[in-house]
């Protein structure tokens, strides 16, 4: 089994943190994603860096950690300023609660490791509650569950984010000229966008396309483009297929032919 892109998480002074990386190959065994050189593995290997420089700087080890120290954890990254002597800071409220979960799930591992039953929970050194939620997805109903610590600041109401209007799209394309060096880089961005608005896919997916899937979109009767799925737990490769219209693959193809070829 490949295991390519799993991050190695060290301490500051330049020691693997081995039970870090125990933890993280863990996580890739239970199916967390490595995709785009990291995916959530990487994600999960940054919020838990945060907890291992507080127990090297208080020269303290993860077992041994009570509730005040992770109250003051807590703390610390809530009050860490965005530039040296501002006011704004780092973190949002809703950032410091996902690391802080994050390294909720990494202590809970490290007493089970330990064999320490008591080092997270209800009446645990780290005073930790278990509470569980349901989400529908594909008209089923999933059960799942988070763990809270009492220091953890309220999350802000998340903004909806509306899809971007054709306006905001015109006004990209007609700047593409005014940035662009070159003719080919004029051509290019132009696609890029209109990859984007006919598809819907995410960045990584549009950055995954390959031209022989243009090609064998635009020989089938349906015009439909395959199209790398990112957002499926796992590391396996899972693909779509969206229904593209032919003016829009010859666009495409004409490109490739004409300007992608040459470089």
């Amino acid at each position: 089994m490949r295991a390519d892109n799993i991050p190695v998480l060290c301490w500051p002074d330049g020691r693997v943190c081995t039970e870090a990386n125990i933890y993280l190959i863990e996580c890739y065994e239970h199916g967390l994603s490595r995709k785009d050189g990291g995916g959530t593995l990487k994600q999960y290997a940054k919020n838990i860096s945060h907890i291992i420089r507080f127990c090297f700087n208080n020269e303290i080890s993860f077992k041994d950690l009570q509730d005040s120290n992770f109250t003051l954890f807590i703390g610390g990254l809530q009050a860490e300023p965005k530039h040296a002597g501002g006011s704004l800071r780092k973190r949002k409220a809703t950032q410091v609660v996902t690391i802080g979960r994050t390294c909720l799930r990494f202590l809970e591992y490290i007493g089970r490791l330990h064999d320490l039953p008591y080092l997270i929970g209800p009446s645990g050194a780290i005073r930790v509650e278990t509470k569980d939620f349901t989400i529908k997805s594909k008209g089923k109903v999933i059960s799942k569950s988070y763990l809270h610590h009492l220091s953890f600041p309220n999350i802000e109401p998340e903004a909806r984010r509306q899809p971007i209007s054709n306006d905001s799209i015109k006004k990209m394309i007609s700047v593409i000229p005014d940035v662009s060096s070159t003719t080919y880089l004029r051509r290019r961005r132009f696609i890029l966008i209109r990859l984007l608005e006919i598809t819907g896919a995410r960045r990584i997916e549009i950055a995954s396309l390959k031209v022989e899937d243009i090609y064998q979109a635009m020989q089938s009767t349906d015009g439909l483009l395959k199209l790398y799925t990112a957002k499926k737990r796992g590391n396996g490769n899972d693909f779509r297929y969206v229904p593209i219209a032919k003016t829009d693959l010859s666009l495409l193809i004409n490109f490739v032919d004409k300007f992608r070829t040459r470089i």
